[in-house]
């Protein structure tokens, strides 16, 4: 337990110098006192009015001034926080991704809470949200159902799992035409794989653009697909339409596959 003393004199150290410098009326050294101890919070405005001895039209030309020499920076919401420090913090979230991504390579996405944890730094939402959309708007993430991922990044697979890939993609270039699914995978050897890890690995590919997912959740490669639609596009160049022969006699099996 911190002794009561030094509590106290740890948080004078923050506040005097605010207290000396609202004493003797001097802006600077006012502002430099509160951005000292506030961190990535943002401090608006209003709040530093409220009961200053300053006038609104001098503190806002300060906290311009600031900005305009990139000590600050000015949130969305109207909010001041240490331009360096938020930069600083920023330019750790796609590495912090990254981390995560490679420690489970079959993981698709990062949580913003995941995010948060790793860089083990208190950090206040309204600057963590501007964060995270500065770095989806220049391309360095990307956001997808609320979670997040690395527009690009490919985290490598251990020896098991990259063998199961090589197993998989050999698996879709024999099916040709037709799609398959985990479960068609895990039967075709003998139900000894663990399915959940299949579906997973199947995932990963479509995510990494080496196999097509369906709608049904069954995959096809890339190859097979293009094929598909030049034959189509050839029998509809021949014929004007297709039915349903035609596309039976295109990809060799009816709709019950």
């Amino acid at each position: 337990e911190v002794p009561r003393e030094k509590f106290r004199s740890v948080k004078a150290g923050g506040i005097l110098p605010c207290l000396r410098a609202l004493r003797s009326k001097d802006l600077e050294a006012f502002l430099d006192a509160v951005f000292a101890r506030t961190g990535l919070r943002p401090v608006y405005a209003a709040e530093l009015l409220a009961g200053s001895v300053f006038k609104r039209q001098h503190l806002l030309e300060a906290l311009e001034r600031r900005v305009a020499g990139g000590g600050l920076r000015i949130l969305k919401d109207g909010g001041y926080v240490n331009r360096d420090e938020f930069q600083g913090l920023k330019k750790g979230l796609v590495p912090a991704a990254a981390a995560i991504l490679q420690r489970d390579p079959l993981k698709q996405f990062v949580s913003a809470e995941e995010l948060r944890k790793a860089c083990q730094s208190h950090i206040h939402e309204a600057s963590f949200e501007e964060m995270l959309a500065e770095l989806c708007k220049e391309g360095k993430l990307g956001l997808n159902s609320g979670c997040y991922t690395i527009p690009g990044f490919n985290a490598d697979l251990p020896d098991e799992k990259a063998r199961l890939a090589e197993l998989l993609l050999e698996f879709a270039a024999g099916c040709g035409f037709v799609p398959f699914s985990a479960d068609t995978f895990w039967k075709a050897h003998g139900r000894s794989m663990n399915k959940n890890e299949i579906q997973r690995v199947l995932d990963y590919l479509y995510n990494r653009g080496r196999l097509i997912r369906l709608n049904n959740r069954r995959f096809m490669t890339h190859e097979a697909m293009a094929e598909i639609k030049q034959r189509v596009r050839c029998c509809i160049e021949e014929k004007g339409q297709i039915d349903l022969i035609d596309s039976k006699n295109i990809l060799g099996y009816g709709r019950t596959v």
